[in-house]
């Protein structure tokens, strides 16, 4: 068994060099093994999945769909919670974001407002952006669960506190166009935004005063963000199909450019070990690249029939999530390559745009192409709470409250 088994796992490692003589099986098959896909929850049966997000606690997985959003439970699949939306418009840009906790959601889109959804409190839904103020490109909850950050089509962020139902800061200036992500670092007292402009800038959350300048270097735009687990290092994913990793500290490259995808990168995030770093592109595809060396750890993740619009790693490292527009969420051993579990799959309306695990790991919360939130209960891969409708367009990011109390999304 041990000539078989991958050199970059550890068991390989430990065992390899001990050992003379053994034969060593080379060829096609070889140099082709993948990541053994664990699981396959449908989530739609009319459409993509445009994004998903993991809970802070690894409970709850959220998608987005084109009729709704969905909250799983990211053990099981099981549906734990869907909230009806509709975004028909495959243009139109849904984001969401689940509290660490799994408790609310929050999630928008490119032509409309900001909803906060509070799952563990009869599912109220609350608009909290000023009057007349529409445009949300993108969402985040912030690790700790107290904020939830929000950037719109015009450059302007907001920062609003979940348990004062207030906006601490905003909007914040700087940025001069589309605010495309945000990452929080690991002890939520920065956030990193990137915007169309091709700048990246991090601002003091408790101040709301901008820490560092924007970082110039991206020839295309930024699209997605992730900090490593020492909150050192900044992973950058452009549509230019191109990986970098910062130090925002120097505003110097540590890796990159990383390549490998043939199209734009739509999602990219470190694994909580810090072992890795994933990216989703819609040529269909994942990579995993080694988050100290940038090597390619495993062979490109082929399974998704259409553009994969986000990727997110449980809380434990042991699994990787992805979301598509062919309805699906995959789950991925990252552990080992066991068979695929044979596990039915949950049904939902709509591509998923954004999901997001709940701080225990039993549940995910979804964001939709048709504007509908869903939690997911991880463990069957049924909806258990949704869809929640309330976004009259796509989903585009969606987190869970560090109680798992609140959702958040963003359309």
């Amino acid at each position: 068994m041990l000539p078989f088994w991958p050199r970059h796992r550890p068991l390989s490692a430990a065992y390899m060099p001990r050992t003379s003589g053994l034969v060593q099986p080379t060829g096609a098959a070889i140099d082709q093994r993948e990541l053994a896909l664990k699981g396959v929850w449908r989530v739609s049966e009319y459409g993509g999945v445009k994004s998903i997000d993991v809970s802070g606690n690894g409970n709850r997985l959220v998608a987005v769909t084109t009729y709704s959003i969905e909250v799983i439970d990211a053990t099981t699949g099981a549906n734990m919670f869907s909230l009806p939306c509709y975004y028909p418009s495959t243009g139109v840009r849904v984001v969401i974001s689940i509290s660490p906790d799994g408790t609310k959601v929050a999630f928008g889109d490119s032509s409309s407002t900001l909803y906060i959804w509070n799952i563990g409190h009869g599912g109220s839904i609350t608009k909290p952006l000023p009057n007349g103020t529409r445009g949300v490109e993108s969402i985040a909850c912030s690790p700790d669960g107290s904020r939830v950050a929000c950037g719109l089509k015009n450059g302007d962020v907001y920062i609003y506190g979940l348990q004062q139902e207030a906006f601490s800061h905003g909007p914040l200036k700087g940025h001069t166009s589309f605010v495309w992500s945000f990452a929080f670092a690991p002890n939520s007292l920065h956030l990193a935004s990137a915007s169309k402009d091709n700048t990246v800038r991090i601002w003091d959350v408790q101040s709301g005063q901008l820490v560092c300048e924007s970082l110039e270097g991206q020839s295309s735009d930024v699209m997605s963000m992730s900090y490593f687990t020492d909150g050192l290092r900044l992973a950058l994913a452009s549509e230019d199909q191109s990986i970098r990793v910062w130090d925002p500290q120097t505003r110097g490259y540590l890796l990159g450019p990383l390549t490998g995808h043939s199209a734009s990168i739509c999602s990219i995030t470190f694994s909580p070990n810090g072992a890795f770093v994933a990216s989703a592109s819609s040529d269909g595809t994942i990579l995993v690249h080694d988050a100290h060396s940038g090597q390619t750890a495993f062979a490109p993740l082929k399974g998704h029939f259409d553009a994969i619009n986000s990727v997110i790693f449980s809380t434990d490292s042991a699994q990787l999530l992805s979301s598509s527009d062919d309805g699906t969420v995959r789950v991925w051993n990252v552990q080992d390559l066991n068979p695929p579990d044979t596990q039915s799959p949950t049904s939902a309306l709509s591509p998923i745009f954004s999901i997001r695990y709940s701080h225990d790991g039993l549940r995910v919360v979804s964001g939709s192409e048709d504007g509908a939130v869903h939690v997911w209960d991880v463990r069957t891969g049924d909806v258990v709470l949704g869809p929640l409708r309330s976004h009259d367009w796509i989903i585009a990011s969606v987190d869970y409250s560090p109680e798992d109390i609140y959702i958040a999304s963003g359309s």
